[in-house]
């Protein structure tokens, strides 16, 4: 029975954690023996004072107009 565990900040709306949980479930049993009915999702919910990158608090951090408050490997690459 595959668990999935989602982390991510605590400002997912119901429709878009019902939203997620369809598509993440339809992917694992497209991709392996698992029915739909077997797929468990957790979702830990990160309040940005909780976690930090470089040393920061995400809550701390300075909003990127084009990004959001911080910017991953792939964001630093497309602005070059």
């Amino acid at each position: 029975m595959p668990i999935i565990h989602i982390y991510a900040k605590n400002n997912k709306s119901i429709a878009q954690k019902r939203a997620m949980a369809r598509e993440v479930t339809a992917a694992v049993v497209k991709n392996s023996e698992a029915t739909a009915e077997q797929v468990q999702i957790f979702w830990h919910a990160i309040d940005p004072e909780n976690y930090a990158r470089g040393g920061v608090l995400s809550s701390e951090r300075k909003k990127s107009k084009v990004f959001g408050p911080t910017l991953g490997r792939a964001a630093s690459r497309r602005r070059k």
